[in-house]
């Protein structure tokens, strides 16, 4: 899991909308931020890139991009080129920058290569060596390889998805353009934009819209595009015999406001909501109101509220929504922190209880998933303490069974809840709330496709199957 940009600026240094767009992927990684500029006037300029532990927020703030002159803000001569890339990741240092016969390059990418290891030892055997090892680098090899002949990128990235098993929605910036590219199964999402000013490649929408750009479409499963003073181009289309989109992403990673293969986040989690509703509705629950962990239940609570509008003249019971909790806007993610510690740390500082509307009160609380159970046991825990007559636990992800497949997450199944616990009864019984529920997986997978030209079967749901989606063994 992490973010990819590449930003075409066709008026003026791109600094400042490079940095908008890859902030509003912050919340795709934490742990590394990087950025790598060069300018369209000339291909001799080389590329500058900077890689900061931390968020673009804290590591690339106004003052050390640029000068203050006069009202105006002029970037830092590391800072002045007009095109750039850059990149959020709680795994790698990204972006990286090599030169070879092609010239100088630089990669970031947002996925998980199975055959990194295979791949390693291919190139221990040619008697090349690697600086770190990472998947980027192995990547920008590979990159490097198919293009020694030709002289051509455009091969090299066409070898590099040829030869690797597994996830990549990939940036590079080569000769003052941005190319992007995709994996045949489409796992991660990539999405072009426009203005008057630039073009753009993101892994989400709004990161397109801070620019002021419009979202374009979505980058299709195998292409690869290029960004340019002739602007957007489609230059390589690799055939998909099949999807893989990550089914978890619209449920749990992206924003609500994400719109990602023509999946709107926000509608699939108020739709599971709705579900939710209906069944409490039909087994006869008084709900005083519904709520959601703030920000990752609220759509799904909003939902909710809805459903029970809806369903009045049958049931002749209506369920607000009501904040159970304050959000603070300046946390991080715990489900994207290293160590135990530091997401139990993450999980209190995250969300204080709003006790005058929760205390003597019966109401569902709606969260996006239960992976460790490290932040909801401690929150349904808050919410007795501050008076909570019943907490109805309502969950918009099947129970994990299984680590990504296909992107950085959790690392091992132990950690898991459904493995420490033992089953959704073990679950509730550590968690301590009145009841939990979980969307089922069939309920799921057909919300998910909905309004959209996806079946169920273009997903992957390793995660809560440990069903491979992807037709060759890495």
């Amino acid at each position: 899991m992490g973010g990819v940009c590449g930003v075409y600026s066709l008026n003026g240094p791109v600094i400042f909308d490079l940095l908008k767009a890859t902030q509003r992927l912050q919340h795709l990684g934490q742990d590394w931020s990087g950025i790598a500029l060069t300018d369209n006037r000339s291909n001799s300029d080389p590329i500058k890139y900077i890689v900061k532990p931390g968020t673009v927020r804290n590591e690339f703030s106004l003052d050390y991009i640029a000068d203050e002159k006069d009202g105006n803000y002029i970037p830092k001569e590391k800072f002045s080129g007009h095109v750039g890339m850059g990149v959020t990741n709680p795994a790698e240092k990204q972006p990286m920058c090599l030169t070879s016969k092609i010239g100088q390059f630089a990669l970031a990418f947002d996925g998980k290569i199975l055959n990194a290891d295979k791949l390693k030892q291919e190139f221990f055997d040619r008697g090349q060596a690697l600086y770190r090892g990472s998947e980027v680098e192995i990547l920008m090899k590979l990159v490097t390889r198919g293009s020694a002949e030709t002289g051509n990128i455009i091969e090299g990235i066409k070898y590099m998805n040829n030869k690797i098993v597994g996830s990549n929605s990939t940036v590079v910036l080569h000769n003052n353009d941005i190319y992007a590219c995709r994996d045949s199964y489409a796992v991660n999402p990539l999405q072009i934009g426009e203005s008057e000013n630039l073009l753009i490649v993101s892994s989400e929408t709004d990161s397109i819209r801070r620019t002021g750009a419009k979202f374009i479409r979505d980058v299709a499963p195998g292409e690869i595009i290029r960004l340019s003073e002739n602007g957007i181009e489609s230059v390589f289309s690799m055939p998909s015999k099949k999807l893989a989109h990550c089914a978890f992403r619209p449920m749990y990673t992206s924003r609500a406001d994400a719109v990602l293969d023509g999946i709107n986040s926000d509608l699939v989690r108020k739709k599971i909501g709705a579900w939710h509703m209906e069944q409490d509705l039909k087994e006869g629950l008084r709900l005083d109101f519904t709520t959601g962990m703030q920000m990752s239940g609220t759509s799904y609570g909003l939902g909710a509220q809805i459903a029970s509008m809806k369903l009045f003249p049958i049931y002749g019971h209506f369920v607000p929504y009501n904040e159970a909790f304050l959000y603070d806007r300046y946390s991080g993610r715990s489900y994207i922190l290293d160590t135990q510690f530091m997401r139990d740390m993450m999980a209190g500082e995250k969300v204080s209880v709003m006790e005058h509307n929760v205390e003597g009160k019966s109401f569902s609380l709606y969260d996006d998933s239960i992976v460790r159970l490290t932040v909801l046991v401690n929150k349904v825990k808050a919410l007795f303490d501050a008076g909570a007559k019943e907490v109805h636990a309502r969950i918009g992800f099947p129970p994990l069974i299984d680590t990504c497949l296909l992107n950085v997450s959790t690392k091992k199944k132990e950690e898991l809840a459904i493995y420490k616990y033992k089953d959704v009864d073990g679950i509730c019984e550590k968690l301590g709330a009145t009841s939990l529920r979980y969307i089922p997986e069939n309920v799921l997978m057909d919300i998910l496709p909905e309004g959209t030209n996806l079946t169920k079967n273009d997903f992957c749901t390793y995660c809560i199957t440990s069903e491979n989606p992807l037709l060759v063994e890495a």
